[in-house]
């Protein structure tokens, strides 16, 4: 793959993300759920999984 055939492959991807999030986002809001509430809700589960993490590696075998 040369690197004309590499930007039109990451422009197309980047097509599809772009068209796949404005999707997820109609389908929320069609639920009432907002953009904001959907990006807070991230953050939150982000950190839960990070402290989830940090607990495993202190306490090996305690998860399983």
């Amino acid at each position: 793959m040369n690197e004309a055939q590499f930007m039109d492959a990451l422009r197309t991807l980047a097509r599809h993300i772009v068209r796949n999030e404005l999707v997820c986002e109609h389908f929320f809001e069609s639920l009432g759920i907002s953009r904001e509430s959907l990006w807070t809700k991230a953050r939150e589960m982000d950190q839960h999984l990070k402290e989830h993490t940090e607990w495993q590696s202190r306490f090996p075998g305690l998860f399983d």
